[in-house]
């Protein structure tokens, strides 16, 4: 298991152990938020905010955040990371739209690791600890 998901919460269970194999998954939200301004310093700064008060508040669960969205769900399940992914891909697409695919990628690699989370591939955060990218695919394998 990734260290980043060791917080536990109260009942001592980390929100990726917290599903039992014979109940149904609980239900995964999606928030759509106002489509943001075309400017990247801006997606920064909102984003931002919104992991800050998660991972400041100690919330328990787990969330994917882009500029665009919200995905949440009481404990980590392949949904939410269907969810999430294709809140993932949605953000991308809306990008390339306004930006063209090449000018994304080039803006992309200029930006330092939060910086690029925070504007284009979102963040994933169990239990108030951040994910980091490359180990979200541990996860989703861990979970199917």
């Amino acid at each position: 298991m990734i260290q980043t998901s060791k917080n536990e919460n109260q009942s001592g269970v980390s929100c990726l152990d917290a599903i039992h194999p014979q109940r149904k998954p609980p239900k995964v939200l999606v928030e759509e938020l106002q489509t943001p301004e075309w400017d990247e310093d801006e997606w920064i700064v909102s984003t931002g905010k919104r992991v800050r008060d998660i991972v400041e508040g100690k919330r328990s669960g787990c969330f994917y955040l882009n500029p665009l969205f919200t995905v949440s769900v009481s404990c980590f399940s392949p949904e939410f990371s269907r969810k999430a992914r294709k809140c993932q891909a949605a953000w991308y697409r809306r990008v390339d739209q306004c930006l063209l695919r090449k000018r994304r990628k080039r803006l992309e690699r200029k930006l330092d690791f939060w910086r690029r989370q925070a504007a284009y591939t979102g963040f994933l955060i169990i239990d108030g600890k951040c994910v980091p990218p490359h180990d979200w695919k541990v996860l989703e394998n861990q979970h199917q």
